[in-house]
């Protein structure tokens, strides 16, 4: 079984996406393709934000070896793949790190009565949204937080690089180089 899926959870939440921590793909990945090479091809892959990039990538990926690409061909796409995620979830996260942050956060706290345990940890919490509100309004300028807004610039000089031509009823074809 792959590191990262959890049948009792799929079965649960049957209704529910589930995708794979990029991170724990790695990790198996790596037990059979060693390589630093491999491994950025493959985070290119999983980071590929549309169907066509994702096929140059993994395209890619089969040039550099054949049998990482299979084994990657493997996975369904949806689970480990940006291209492939659903819009319905608003987060394109390729890591599942989130829940061991905060059980490290807690470790601490955990070895305490419940209703103490449960005190700390909203002590906690507190500070830190306190803390982290507190940083982002002096980080801030405009409507965006300094992420997105790295984000946006980024994807603003793309765009300067792309030609749209319309092909009537608000469709499109954005050409960007040969692609």
């Amino acid at each position: 079984m792959l590191a990262g899926t959890n049948p009792s959870s799929e079965k649960v939440f049957s209704d529910s996406e589930h995708r794979f921590c990029v991170r724990h793909l790695y990790a198996n990945f790596q037990e059979k393709f060693k390589g630093e090479i491999l491994k950025k091809q493959l985070w290119a892959c999983a980071r590929s934000s549309s169907v066509a990039q994702w096929t140059r990538n993994m395209e890619k990926m089969k040039g550099l070896n054949v049998d990482a690409y299979k084994w990657l061909e493997k996975m369904p796409p949806n689970t480990w793949t940006r291209a492939y995620f659903s819009e319905f979830p608003k987060c394109d996260i390729l890591l599942n790190n989130n829940c061991e942050v905060f059980n490290n956060y807690i470790l601490d706290a955990r070895d305490l009565p419940i209703l103490t345990m449960f005190e700390r940890i909203k002590c906690q919490l507190m500070r830190r949204h306190y803390s982290k509100q507190k940083e982002l309004t002096e980080e801030m300028q405009g409507a965006f937080c300094p992420k997105i807004r790295k984000k946006l610039n980024k994807n603003a000089e793309f765009a300067n690089m792309c030609f749209a031509m319309p092909s009537g009823q608000g469709v499109f074809q954005v050409q960007y180089r040969d692609y």
